[in-house]
């Protein structure tokens, strides 16, 4: 194994005690950020404030020449190292990450005083243009070697939930970038990517599409998606061909995220293993549950379940649920887009309910068969 692979296993290693949980470090981390965040936006505010205010001022239009390079260089300059010193100097990044508000703040200097007024303005895209893809190379290799380490990592997991621990280990606290991997990952799954998940000789999987309908309420989904999505664009494109088009997009990228959504229902399915269940509900939730942590199983008075409680994780969709599993403490499951949330209470639905509670209670007072 290699060394990138060998440090991720040690991550995981001290991050949990089973290979099926997740780390959740970075959802902690991000809000010590939180605000250096909201003093650079207050900051950025005010200056796109003084400059959409300078028109006003008589200097400032007579020497038109003068006040566009100061806009540039404050936006294009001043701006990024701003937004390292608040921002990326908090996370020990480099000030080549501050590249995209340079290049956000030149697309505002281009809005407000428009090309044929300002030679300074027209041509500042140069110096930009060599940085931008210098991120871009650097952004591209990193996202290689988080594939790279994710595939080396145990096949118990998922596709998604190794991608999120390769992520975790090359991009430390940065929300986002998991983000972006979880939509890759859905993406994969929209277009015949597999989770690839290996189950060991004494693993039971169990379904839940079937009973629920989740496919059929998904694939109607999509249905109405595509007309309306036909229908939109002939709205809009009467009063605007180019917002037409985006949000044509834009509905399009929601199809295939349902798609992705319907696809990884029945490949990822519940998995009682030699030491936990594995509570999956497609890439919508995940946790792993050691079976010493499961006080009971109920079965009798669901409907008595405070399924609106905070602490509880539905996992029967629109149905009731087949059990509840009631826990000594609370454990965090994985939300999508990297929310993690605290239950002690997990309401199940299978395709195979008797099977699935017999076995489930045989593994509880037997634990290790």
């Amino acid at each position: 194994m290699n060394r990138c692979a060998s440090q991720c296993m040690l991550i995981v290693s001290q991050s949990c005690t089973d290979t099926h949980h997740y780390p959740v470090k970075y959802m902690n981390t991000r809000h010590l950020t939180a605000p250096n965040r909201w003093l650079f936006a207050l900051l950025a505010l005010a200056m796109v404030a003084v400059v959409l205010l300078l028109p006003s001022l008589g200097q400032a239009l007579t020497h038109r020449s003068t006040t566009s390079v100061g806009v540039l260089l404050a936006f294009t300059v001043e701006l990024p190292l701003y937004f390292w010193f608040f921002v990326l100097r908090r996370q020990q990044r480099s000030l080549l990450y501050a590249v995209p508000v340079a290049a956000l703040g030149y697309l505002f200097c281009r809005s407000w005083a428009p090309a044929t007024e300002s030679a300074w303005i027209a041509w500042a895209w140069i110096p930009l243009a060599p940085l931008q893809a210098l991120l871009l190379f650097i952004l591209g290799r990193r996202i290689l070697q988080v594939l790279r380490v994710a595939r080396s990592l145990p096949g118990s997991s998922d596709f998604l939930g190794r991608l999120l621990l390769a992520t975790e280990r090359e991009f430390p606290a940065n929300r986002w970038v998991a983000v972006m991997m979880y939509e890759l990952a859905l993406m994969y799954y929209a277009i015949g990517g597999r989770p690839g998940i290996l189950l060991r000789s004494n693993d039971m999987a169990f379904t839940y599409h079937r009973r629920s309908g989740l496919r059929i309420i998904y694939c109607v989904a999509v249905l109405v998606g595509c007309l309306e999505m036909v229908g939109v664009h002939l709205l809009v494109a009467r009063l605007s061909p180019v917002g037409a088009w985006v949000l044509t997009g834009l509905e399009f990228y929601g199809l295939v995220w349902v798609i992705g959504l319907l696809r990884s229902v029945d490949q990822l399915p519940i998995v009682l293993g030699g030491r936990g269940i594995h509570v999956r509900y497609g890439v919508i939730y995940d946790l792993f549950v050691p079976y010493d942590a499961i006080q009971q199983v109920q079965c009798d008075r669901l409907h008595s379940v405070d399924t609106k409680r905070r602490n509880y994780l539905n996992c029967a969709f629109l149905n009731a649920p087949d059990c509840v599993l009631i826990l000594h403490a609370a454990r965090p499951a994985r939300l999508p887009y990297t929310l993690v949330r605290n239950v002690d209470e997990i309401g199940l639905m299978v395709d195979e309910p008797s099977r699935f509670i017999a076995q489930l209670r045989r593994h509880i007072t037997e634990p290790g068969s």
